[in-house]
């Protein structure tokens, strides 16, 4: 069949009859069947078809086998049985890879006969094997699978990218080294920056290190998900991760309608399936049965792994530490989203079940799953929970890159039962509130009028510290429209520094990603329209909090009674880019510096027609606080031409603020820059902006220790306290143009 492969033409179909095949005549266990791009092929053919419909590739079992030496003898087994590329497999059982472990003896009545004949009937017209006039290939007759592989020592000189025991830890520097070939993960098929798919296939009895069935990497960057339909994983066994499939380094792949029995973890995490570095995949309408492992027997997620899991039914799977069905990880966000599932009947050993699962896995009519697909399709079945909703439109925008709008009626709806619950949004979705319940489209609301409230107020009403610490966690590419988000505490109580951040909203992800990028960005890039931040609370950004590169824009917002210790309603920090139009800002205070706003580390904030109106800080910055230090490059798309059309986004990182046609009335400061203040390097430019009746010891607008402030001869300065409208040190400058 490699034959085939070698000589095929792109866009060619290679037909195999039914029969066992093996990748080489020789006993090198390093030679695999190579994938070729755009070459097809289909197995489950009887030798006498003139068209694929007509192939029954269940009744002709067609095997790749990496069982190239004395049958069920594991030990001189190929390495790799498939190495794939951008094309389809269809219709194979994929069977008997090996990492080369612990000899077992061979087999009485077996015999090293090598099964690729050729010779069977050539194809009439219509689709060719190879072009036009060429045979399909033979090989009817072949052995057996044999019986499932025992697992020990590792002998062979192929060893795991860790070159160390494949249970540990991994870097992301030992996982990219080699390729597909070198590579000894992925013992019945390896997925090495490409984008297969595999369909109709059974991959079994593969046993190795890491991904003994199925290995994924390399796969982020592509227009495409390696995508598996109508295929078992079973009998696979590893002693790394991932008995059945591991996928690595923030690659994905899409798996509808498979079956996942039997696979085993025998040191590690993840019987059927391990995602780590941020790998994600989608898996819709899959069985997880009988599956083993130390930790998520089934499914284990690790590095901000965060799987879509739709319609998915998991049974009868057992882990010897935790998770049966499902674990994820001890690291920040390992975040799968779980819809209309079945998770059932699974064990740890100190409760283990014996026996084996077997059935009818359909749903019942009694089932409280059964029709639950249906939720949210109109006003009379809408979601009873919010989050299920921005879950289930989530995974929809997964699996079709489709957007998805949510509507929310009239009401208040609360985060959760924990201090440590929010509304989490998700990528591609955006939620509209303001609707009365009887709207048939978006113009028909009115979301002044039907109030829609997010809340934080989980307990007791007379008191906040029992509030959730965050209302809203953002996400890039999601929007959240006429909503009022009130109540959040972020006072970290628990010692979590995040849950000192943005009461109302925290747009970023906490701690680091893990992730393997070079220059990995934290902050979101949500998008906040028609929204009212109220009464919410913090140490830092009281109403909202961005982070690390976030780009986050606020239309028609208005940020009322928030408080905070720094940034009464927002902070932008660390290379964030967010753009405020149309929005107020009244009332709120921040016990120290920044009554209204806080912009620190090489962050810039715009301020479109905004006002400020009675904000306070107890030190500097009655509206906004703007602080340089240490500013360090984080990737971005930052507006500093704005400020200056020299600078460079490269070489010239600072905080700065832009603000156009804005107006600043009535803001105290308790020592400098009733307005503003700007310090450390920080740059300003202000235009076409009113400053009245603003308050602090020194001036409307202060700028300290290296800061540069622009004005354009438009802005206004009227009653302002004390008369001295403009203060600056001897480092600084405040300039008219």
């Amino acid at each position: 069949m490699q034959f085939a492969l070698v000589n095929a033409h792109a866009e060619d179909q290679i037909w195999v009859a039914r029969g066992t095949y093996y990748p080489t005549n020789s006993s090198d266990t390093s030679i695999s069947f190579t994938m070729v791009d755009n070459v097809n092929l289909y197995g489950g053919f009887d030798g006498t078809e003139t068209s694929i419909s007509q192939r029954d590739w269940q009744k002709n079992v067609t095997i790749l086998s990496g069982d190239i030496g004395v049958k069920g003898y594991s030990s001189d087994n190929t390495v790799k049985v498939v190495i794939a590329a951008n094309s389809v497999i269809d219709g194979f059982t994929i069977s008997d890879g090996a990492m080369n472990t612990k000899k077992q003896a061979p087999m009485k009545g077996t015999s090293n006969q090598n099964a690729m004949e050729q010779g069977a009937p050539s194809m009439g017209q219509g689709e060719s094997s190879m072009g036009q006039g060429k045979p399909p290939m033979g090989g009817q007759g072949g052995s057996g699978r044999g019986e499932r592989p025992s697992m020990g020592s590792n002998t062979n000189s192929q060893l795991p990218e860790t070159n160390t025991v494949s249970v540990g830890h991994s870097n992301p520097g030992a996982i990219t080294a080699g390729d597909a070939a070198s590579s000894s993960n992925g013992n019945g098929i390896i997925i090495w920056g490409v984008a297969p798919t595999i369909k109709n296939c059974t991959i079994t009895n593969n046993q190795g290190g890491k991904g003994a069935g199925v290995y994924i990497q390399g796969t982020k960057d592509l227009d495409k998900l390696p995508t598996f339909i109508n295929t078992t994983i079973s009998n696979n066994v590893a002693t790394g991760r991932g008995g059945g499939v591991s996928i690595d380094m923030m690659s994905s792949a899409i798996f509808i309608d498979c079956v996942f029995d039997n696979n085993e973890c025998t040191e590690g995490k993840g019987g059927a399936i391990y995602n780590d570095f941020g790998c994600s995949p989608l898996l819709e309408n899959c069985l997880f049965i009988n599956n083993k492992a130390q930790s998520g027997a089934a499914l284990g997620n690790d590095g901000v792994s965060c799987p879509v899991i739709s319609h998915c039914t998991f049974y009868n799977n057992t882990a010897s530490e935790a998770g049966a069905a499902l674990y994820q990880g001890t690291g920040p966000f390992n975040d799968p989203i779980v819809i209309n599932s079945i998770i059932w009947g699974n064990y740890c050993t100190q409760d283990k079940k014996t026996g084996i699962a077997s059935g009818d896995f359909s749903y019942g009519q009694d089932s409280v799953a059964y029709g639950a697909g249906s939720d949210g399709s109109s006003w009379e079945n809408a979601f009873t929970s919010l989050q299920n909703a921005i879950n289930y439109a989530g995974a929809a925008y997964s699996l079709k890159n489709q957007p998805v709008d949510i509507w929310v009626a009239k009401g208040t709806y609360t985060t959760g039962n924990k201090r440590s619950d929010s509304f989490v949004l998700r990528s591609g979705v955006t939620l509209f509130g303001g609707f009365n319940g009887t709207e048939s489209t978006l113009d028909d609301r009115n979301s002044d009028l039907n109030i829609t409230i997010l809340s934080a107020e989980i307990g007791d009403t007379s008191i906040k510290t029992d509030n959730s610490y965050h209302v809203v966690i953002g996400a890039d590419n999601a929007t959240l429209d006429g909503f009022t988000i009130t109540a959040g505490y972020a006072d970290g109580i628990d010692g979590q520094i995040y849950d000192t951040k943005g009461g109302g909203l925290i747009n970023y992800l906490a701690g680091d990603r893990v992730r393997p990028d070079i220059t990995p960005t934290l902050g979101f890039d949500t998008v906040i329209v028609n929204c009212t931040f109220s009464n919410n609370y913090a140490e830092e950004g009281g109403a909202s909090y961005t982070y690390h590169g976030g780009n986050p824009k606020f239309t028609n917002c208005s940020f009322i009674n928030n408080k905070a210790q720094y940034g009464g309603s927002t902070v932008d920090r660390a290379g964030t880019n967010a753009i405020y139009t149309d929005c107020s800002f009244t009332n709120n205070n921040a016990l120290y510096k920044g009554g209204a706003t806080f912009t620190d580390y090489g962050s810039m904030s715009s301020f479109y027609n905004c006002s400020f109106s009675n904000n306070k800080s107890g030190t500097a910055g009655g509206a906004i606080y703007v602080i340089d230090r240490a500013s360090q490059e984080i990737p971005n798309k930052t507006d500093f031409e704005l400020i200056d059309s020299t600078w460079s986004n490269t070489n010239d990182i600072f905080s700065a603020v832009y603000i156009e046609n804005s107006t600043f009335t009535a803001n105290i400061a308790g020592t400098n820059g009733g307005a503003i203040y700007i310090y450390d390097g920080s740059y300003a430019k202000i235009v076409d902006s009113d400053f009245t009746k603003n308050v602090a010891s020194d001036a409307a607008i202060t700028a300290n220790n290296s800061a540069k402030v622009y004005i354009d001869i438009k802005t206004s300065f009227s009653n302002n306290a004390p008369e001295n409208t403009l203060a600056e040190d001897k480092k600084s400058s405040i300039t008219f143009k």
